[in-house]
């Protein structure tokens, strides 16, 4: 009853196996199939078994990557159309350009080269003076055009000047002109004149004007009514002669030949020649014994000014000498050239010119010999206020002054900006601008402003093995299969690295077994667990010619030589041996 033909030793004999396609893998896979007649096909049910594609085929048993079709970029869907498009322009919402408002005019002033939305605010670009210090200051221009004058409107704007310019707009104050001092006008002419004499008020020296008088006075300018016009004579009282209309003792005049050539003794020498003591007032002896006594030297020395407003006033003095009323006049002005500290009264003689100079060291024209600053002093440099170097300290100008230096593009939104300008002109908005990014296809290294036009080519889209996020243009490089596995984790060939999971890829073991192939037996008796859960009748399952075998828990042939032990078809020597190994053993 067994088969002679078995060659897959099923118990199914050759002759009455099904034919057909026995590989699980295939198409047509007959799993009632014995015996494989080569009939396999794998093309019907292959197909694109990647659901990120846009060709997916859920039906698809047999994954074909090349038939996969997939997106070319993020933003399209399957049919290379915008998957968001807000304003239906047909431009992916992704691709247009952010929303940047400014001045989107190149000739504006104020011109944003990165603006695409204009804010209607552009400021037009007005050339021509714009440095507010020129005479034709344009007021309206916002860039300079080299037109400014600088020149035409120079002058003199300090109102208490002589030549003090009303239409000028640029100062040049160290040009202006002063009255020599403040009690002239710019003509020399006095302010205060009171009499009309020439001389100022502030100058008049008053005193004796009259050349015969004793007290004249050169240098007065007002007669105060002062003269004195003085008699010399003989003013001793106890002269012969004694004079008493003389203002002043003239001593060579006196007779003193007592007795009195008139036959009239004077009153002195009489009471002297009868007191032995000289009691005559202005004797040499005076208040001596003897007779008065009178000399030239003696009565000099007691004669002098007496007059306390003269300059040899002597307080000592006896008798009336003649005054000098010239000798201690001066400069009694401290802070003139020639002040004379001695000097008891002017004489108009101040001198305010002689030693005046300038006294500063660090001017032009330091004068080491100056006691007197005259305001002279000269600070060379710039002195139009606007200059690019406009000097505040200098008040004589040395043509220095520079309009051009701080000439520039005032425009931080500019390739030429220049933080230093002082008044714009010229601002440059296309050299600079270009992709700053020094790992883009287009990197210019020149540019300064980045326009968003930076090229990164690389794999864009998301699902891709090597999607590169930094990428902004699909080079054709996308990989969708090097990443293709098993993400069934549990799976016997689960890939964790795989981020496209292909199921049809994944395999499970059989059940009651592990992905080694071995048997589960969680309960360690030997016996695997699917055995332990399932009772077999032998009877049920087996076919004929054969028996169930509960040690293998399959159907084994029932032997038809009874002694053939080694299944070789013969009873001999070997069979022996073999019941003779086993004989006596207890079977369990």
């Amino acid at each position: 009853g067994n088969c002679i033909n078995d060659a897959d030793m099923d118990g199914v004999c050759d002759e009455f196996e099904i034919a057909g396609c026995t590989d699980e893998g295939a198409c047509n896979y007959d799993a009632e199939a014995g015996l494989d007649d080569g009939s396999c096909e794998y093309d019907s049910c292959a197909g694109c078994a990647i659901q990120q594609a846009c060709n997916y085929d859920p039906n698809a048993t047999i994954n074909d990557v090349t038939l996969c079709e997939f997106i070319t970029a993020a933003y399209l869907d399957c049919d290379g159309n915008c998957i968001n498009d807000a304003d239906g322009d047909g431009i992916c919402d992704e691709n247009e350009p952010p929303v940047v408002f400014g001045c989107t005019d190149p000739a504006a002033l104020n011109y944003n080269p990165l603006a695409n939305t204009d804010d209607g605010n552009c400021v037009a670009d007005v050339p021509g003076c714009n440095i507010p210090s020129a005479c034709n200051y344009d007021a309206e221009a916002t860039s300079y055009d080299a037109s400014c004058d600088f020149f035409s409107c120079i002058g003199c704007t300090n109102a208490t000047a002589c030549n003090y310019n009303p239409d000028a707009t640029v100062a040049a104050n160290s040009t202006c002109t002063f009255p020599a001092s403040t009690i002239v006008d710019c003509d020399g002419n006095c302010i205060n004149d009171a009499d009309g004499d020439g001389v100022c008020d502030e100058q008049e020296i008053y005193g004796c004007t009259d050349p015969s008088a004793n007290n004249y006075n050169q240098y007065a300018t007002e007669d105060n009514g002062s003269c004195l016009t003085l008699t010399g004579g003989c003013v001793l009282p106890f002269a012969c002669n004694y004079d008493s209309e003389a203002d002043y003792l003239i001593f060579s005049m006196c007779d003193l030949n007592f007795p009195c050539s008139q036959g009239v003794a004077p009153e002195g020498p009489q009471t002297a020649a009868l007191n032995p003591i000289c009691n005559i007032p202005g004797a040499c002896n005076y208040l001596e014994e003897g007779e008065c006594e009178y000399s030239v030297e003696c009565i000099e020395a007691v004669t002098g000014c007496m007059d306390p407003t003269a300059c040899d006033y002597d307080a000592d003095a006896f008798y009336q000498g003649l005054c000098d009323y010239t000798s201690c006049l001066g400069c009694t002005d401290a802070s003139a050239c020639n002040y004379d500290a001695d000097a008891t009264g002017s004489d108009g003689s101040c001198d305010y010119t002689s030693c005046s100079g300038c006294t500063d060291a660090d001017a032009a024209n330091y004068d080491a010999t100056a006691a007197i600053d005259d305001g002279s002093c000269e600070y060379p440099g710039c002195t139009i206020p606007g200059a690019c170097n406009f000097d505040p300290n200098a008040n004589v100008s040395d043509n220095s002054c520079d309009f051009e230096s701080c000439i520039g593009c005032t425009n931080p939104a500019a390739c030429n900006y220049d933080e230093d300008a002082l008044y714009n002109s010229g601002c440059d908005y296309i050299s600079c601008i270009g992709c700053t990014d020094d790992s883009a296809d287009n990197f210019n290294p020149g540019a300064t402003i980045d326009n968003g036009s930076c090229i990164i080519s690389g794999c864009i889209l998301p699902d891709a093995c090597n999607y590169d996020a930094m990428a902004n243009n699909n080079d054709g490089s996308c990989d969708f299969t090097s990443c293709i596995g098993c993400g069934d984790d549990e799976a016997c060939n689960y890939n964790p690295a795989a981020s496209i999971s292909d199921a049809l890829q994944c395999e499970y073991p059989f059940v009651g077994f592990d992905c080694d192939g071995e048997c589960l037996d969680e309960d360690s008796n030997g016996v695997c667990d699917y055995i332990d859960a399932i009772e077999v009748d032998g009877s049920d399952y087996c076919g004929e010619g054969t028996v169930w075998d509960e040690a293998t828990q399959t159907c084994v042939a029932i032997p038809t030589c009874p002694g053939d032990f080694n299944d070789d078809g013969l009873i001999q020597l070997e069979d022996l041996l073999d019941f003779l190994f086993i004989y006596g053993t207890t079977c369990e």
